[in-house]
């Protein structure tokens, strides 16, 4: 998967469940994923200085999927955030209460020393970064 494409990076894990709790969360997102017939990979991150959780790196096509992922995201998985990068390599966190905040481009990074956000796919460390 290439993450310059359009794609949601969400997690179905809280800080406050168990690492059972979690595991199984996962798993759920994960044949929810599926079942959806959704091309996804799955990746490591962290969001606002917090835990490394498992989450995963969705392929959306078109506006259906992308509320499919939120619907998921916010309703199933009690989830803050979701993060979107649309068709034109804009990212954005979007929050369950429907409001959005640009914080630039997916990009490649070398490192995650001093990174509060990051996501871990495939080998290769992600973050966003203001466009300028």
């Amino acid at each position: 998967m290439n993450i310059t494409n359009q794609v949601v990076i969400l997690s179905a894990e809280r800080e406050v469940n168990s690492i059972e709790s979690n595991r199984q969360r996962t798993a759920t997102l994960e044949g929810v994923l599926t079942d959806l017939n959704l091309l996804f990979n799955k990746a490591q991150g962290v969001f606002n200085g917090g835990t490394v959780e498992d989450n995963f790196v969705v392929l959306i096509n078109n506006n259906e999927e992308l509320e499919s992922i939120k619907a998921l995201a916010f309703n199933n998985f009690a989830q803050d955030a979701i993060l979107y990068q649309d068709a034109n390599q804009e990212a954005s966190l979007i929050f369950k209460n429907g409001e959005s905040k640009s914080v630039g481009v997916l990009q490649e990074v070398d490192s995650t020393d001093g990174l509060e956000n990051y996501t871990l796919l495939k080998g290769k460390i992600y973050t966003t970064i203001p466009r300028t």
